[in-house]
């Protein structure tokens, strides 16, 4: 499938490293935060279906219900229109269904870049609440009104009681510096808010 070209593609690969190296960073550094102290339980959101729970960053305005993609979604919106959500779905044919982390990770590549369009996709395993989910980033472009906008998205697949759950982070701006840069100001509000994330058990009636 054709996906978009972004302007200045020849230069965006070194910006793309750098925010990765930055990102893996300053995960190390929310870690750490996260790990002086437990939140509270009421700050939890939690799902009840899909035995699932996150805190999203205080402050933030949260949304939930069910969309055309996913059977249950909930998340959060910074004040500047940064977003976080997690959504769960029944999973794409042949999309992480191997026991090598390499092939795992494009089969996932082609997912965003023949499904989702994504552009300069990057993919490595990494874990969350030690249970292994494949963590790719990528920018691409979507329509806004009758306009065009970049965003720059990290997404992190984990399959679970034969449930894909996503968690989804992105930003928006006009160019992909500028999205990549709003995504970068609320960084560690997204990685915090995305290392609490817990799976309780498998959905009932699932293995």
């Amino acid at each position: 499938m054709r996906t978009a070209t972004i302007p200045g593609g020849g230069r965006s690969r070194p910006a793309f490293r750098s925010i990765l190296a930055a990102l893996a960073a300053s995960f190390l550094a929310a870690f750490a935060l996260g790990g002086c102290s437990d939140p509270p339980e009421d700050a939890r959101s939690r799902d009840e279906t899909y035995r699932y729970s996150i805190v999203f960053p205080k402050g933030w305005t949260r949304f939930s219900g069910a969309t055309e993609f996913c059977l249950s979604s909930q998340g959060a919106e910074s004040p500047d229109g940064c977003r976080i959500y997690v959504c769960v779905s029944k999973p794409p044919q042949l999309f992480l269904s191997t026991r090598s982390d390499y092939v795992n990770c494009e089969q996932a590549k082609d997912y965003v870049t023949e499904t989702l369009k994504g552009q300069d996709v990057d993919c490595r395993a990494s874990r969350i609440i030690f249970r292994k989910v494949y963590a790719v980033y990528y920018t691409r472009t979507i329509k806004s009104g009758d306009a065009y906008v970049y965003q720059f998205v990290s997404q992190s697949y984990l399959l679970w009681g034969g449930m894909l759950y996503t968690i989804t982070c992105y930003a928006l701006g006009d160019t992909p510096q500028a999205a990549r840069e709003l995504y970068q100001k609320n960084n560690d509000e997204l990685l915090r808010s995305e290392s609490t994330f817990f799976i309780h058990r498998p959905p009932m009636g699932r293995e």
